[in-house]
């Protein structure tokens, strides 16, 4: 969490599954198959985006050019400073719940913030957790640089005491009372918007991460759902005709799961779609990988590597409530990554097979069916590497513990 510290089954072509029951901990991955019909090959509605399946040859599936007309709507703006992705996860409940009142949320890591945009941004909501001894987050150090007209700022756009005057904001700080300075990023951050020009539209609001987080958010985002309502019905002439049919849509994931082929490709389906991250780069469009999840990176960027040692340094590991210390070392030869020192590291575990094998009865889902991931553009990009099988969406993308 963000905060101070540091089988029997359908074939290619037709739906995924038939039955609506779900797990809790598939509730996503199980709303992708019942939401949207499978298809081999799939041409976006309208000015959509034209979205081909794998061709025979095991070709990956390419986002092909079209025009797009404007959508009509409010632009809001969600900016988030995360460590873990937590806040990067709050940021996008607020764009799918304001979506449907005819508002144009977009999702912004702050590591891609552009200053000249703030001019053309009605509405920015930011979603800011503190780390360390009240820093910012990795990926909002450009923009507190930028904040305080730091003269090593990367930006050419000085900062001037309108650089926000005419943007409504709204700030959720996310911390930790464990640690002195308490959601110094998001208190400092909602004073300093508004020297700079900025009006708050809604409370600034925080969470603990050592009590409640989730809940504080909740209650924040909750009334600030409701101000974008209300402002929705105030402004609607701004929004254009589809607001009135949008406030009775229902909310959607974003993702469209495509039933497609198993490609040829000998190795790529013998592997069931798993790519470490040399292929993944071969893959997916730079543009992509930058556009993925935080809390999805591991799956892009993960290489497999060899684990040479594995020691219990404790005589009692296990026994009596006692927790168990372990020696492991791992064999990096030929994997393309480098240690150094005070590194992370991030494993990308697996569900027990037998597990996997439950979900997958329960759901109607045949294991060996292979599929897409197809997202709506206001999404920040997929979840994980497909094509690949729904054994392996399952075992190493889905938490079902």
């Amino acid at each position: 969490m963000d905060g101070n510290i540091d089988s029997s089954g359908p074939t290619v072509g037709g739906p995924l599954f038939e039955n609506e029951a779900v797990f809790a901990s598939v509730a996503l991955f199980s709303s992708l198959m019942i939401a949207y019909v499978a298809y081999k090959t799939v041409r976006a509605r309208s000015v959509e985006t034209e979205i081909s399946s794998p061709k025979e040859n095991g070709d990956t599936v390419k986002q092909q050019d079209v025009v797009e007309e404007p959508e009509a709507g409010v632009k809001v703006s969600l900016y988030f400073g995360s460590q873990t992705g937590t806040a990067e996860g709050f940021a996008k409940d607020i764009a799918k719940a304001i979506k449907p009142f005819g508002y144009l949320p977009k999702v912004v890591d702050l590591e891609d913030f552009v200053p000249e945009e703030m001019s053309t941004v009605p509405y920015a909501v930011f979603l800011m957790a503190t780390y360390g001894e009240g820093d910012p987050t990795d990926n909002a150090l450009d923009f507190f640089s930028w904040l305080n007209d730091s003269e090593d700022s990367k930006y050419e756009t000085k900062i001037t005491e309108n650089s926000f005057k005419d943007v409504k904001f709204a700030v959720f700080g996310l911390g930790n009372k464990q640690y002195e300075h308490y959601n110094k990023v998001g208190k400092t951050l909602n004073a300093k918007l508004g020297q700079l020009g900025g009006e708050s539209f809604y409370e600034y609001g925080e969470g603990d991460d050592d009590d409640a987080m989730e809940d504080d958010f909740e209650s924040w985002s909750e009334g600030l759902i409701n101000a974008f309502k209300a402002m929705a019905s105030l402004d609607s002439g701004d929004m254009g005709p589809s607001v009135a049919a949008s406030k009775e849509a229902t909310l959607s994931y974003g993702y469209r799961a495509i039933s497609v082929p198993a490609p040829e490709d000998e190795r790529l389906a013998s592997l069931e779609g798993r790519l470490d991250a040399r292929e993944v780069s071969s893959r997916y469009r730079e543009s992509e990988i930058k556009n993925v999840d935080m809390t999805s990176r591991s799956f892009f960027e993960a290489t497999p590597a060899k684990v040479v040692v594995n020691k219990e340094l404790r005589q009692s590991a296990g026994e009596d409530g006692f927790g168990s210390t372990k020696h492991i070392e791992i064999d990096l030869q030929g994997t393309g990554v480098e240690y150094h020192t005070a590194d992370n590291l991030a494993i990308c575990p697996e569900n027990d097979p037998e597990l996997v094998k439950q979900a997958a009865s329960f759901l109607g889902l045949n294991l060996n069916e292979w599929f897409h991931l197809e997202y709506d553009k206001y999404e920040l990009g997929p979840l994980f590497p497909t094509p690949c099988t729904i054994k392996t969406a399952l075992t190493c993308y889905i938490s079902l513990n």
